[in-house]
């Protein structure tokens, strides 16, 4: 939002670099002790604010700055579960929620293994090649090796929910999506709300501390 400064109360204020800032408020009753006064809002300054007609007008915002810090991780190139070489930089996909229709990512053209999710998933549901329903998963093997020693049938796939990654038993015909439960590896488990998943970003980007968890929860 916006909050207008009357000049003739801060004087100083045009000449202070304020873009960036840190802005609070507090909220209390005129005259009360300040201990009684209660911190309301705790953010940044948008913009060096413009000055008119005898007042300043501040446009201040919750402090967002930490979703700006790289989320997704990189492919190595390194063989397995990290690509082959042509693979090497580029980002990794994250699934959170039930997404559907997902397109993976090839990381073993040999055996026909890609990668839906960085990190454990919660499961996989079906599969479509095209628009050809191949069904649930036959099974769930625990590492990269296991999945690529598995036998599958032509017109089946397995996963490695510990990993993110499906394999099929055969090359797919066109485009190959998914529907599936993605990201399990926070500690609230598999999540699909909105606060739940704004938790989980900033679980993952290690900033817990800059969110309020109880307003989450009520979003959710």
């Amino acid at each position: 939002g916006e909050m207008v400064v009357q000049l003739a109360a801060w004087p100083d204020l045009p000449a202070l670099e304020l873009y960036d800032a840190r802005m609070r408020l507090w909220q209390g009753e005129i005259g009360a002790a300040w201990g009684d006064y209660a911190l309301i809002f705790d953010g940044r300054v948008r913009d060096q604010p413009p000055t008119a007609e005898g007042a300043s007008t501040l446009s201040i915002g919750c402090d967002d700055a930490w979703l700006d810090e790289p989320l997704l991780g990189t492919y190595a190139g390194t063989g397995n579960a990290e690509g082959s070489v042509d693979l090497k930089g580029n980002i990794k996909p994250w699934l959170i929620g039930a997404p559907r229709f997902v397109e993976p990512v090839l990381i073993d053209a040999v055996d026909n293994i890609y990668q839906l999710s960085e990190g454990q998933m919660w499961g996989g549901e079906e599969a479509f090649d095209r628009l050809s329903r191949l069904g649930p998963p036959v099974a769930d093997h625990a590492s990269f090796a296991a999945l690529k020693a598995a036998t599958i049938a032509n017109g089946e796939w397995a996963t490695c929910l510990a990993l993110g990654l499906i394999r099929l038993g055969a090359p797919p015909a066109g485009l190959l999506t998914f529907h599936v439960q993605g990201d399990n590896s926070g500690t609230r488990g598999w999540v699909r709300k909105p606060g739940s998943i704004i938790f989980r970003i900033a679980e993952r980007l290690g900033k817990l501390d800059r969110v309020v968890v109880a307003d989450l929860d009520a979003l959710d």
